[in-house]
């Protein structure tokens, strides 16, 4: 199973790597992506982190499974990224597993899901 966990400015640094951690652990493949054009990337407690991939760089239809970490601010910036909400949209669409944490789920109420 592919997953990619997306990373804005101001995210829950546990809620971000957390997951990463016990995904990889479980033998995942996860990818930690950036969706500006950085790869590090500046938690709510301004731990920086260097994602895997920038936005640019990946085809989120390739991924089984799409996360958000949850952040006041990291979920402001994820919900302002329109491109990443169509990507949602799509993933949960298809019935593809699409995943919020804590903060984050406002983002699908926002759209409708």
């Amino acid at each position: 199973m592919k997953c990619a966990v997306f990373l804005a400015g101001g995210f829950e640094e546990c809620e971000g790597m957390i997951p990463v951690d016990l995904l990889r652990r479980a033998g995942m493949t996860v990818d930690t992506v950036s969706i500006t054009e950085e790869h590090a990337v500046t938690g709510s407690r301004g731990v920086t982190v260097l994602a895997d991939k920038l936005w640019k760089d990946i085809d989120p239809e390739t991924y089984d499974v799409l996360i958000l970490p949850g952040g006041k601010k990291g979920k402001e910036n994820l919900e302002a990224f329109e491109p990443l909400k169509a990507a949602f949209a799509r993933h949960y669409e298809a019935g593809r597993l699409t995943c919020a944490i804590c903060a984050s789920p406002s983002i699908f109420g926002h759209m409708g899901i």
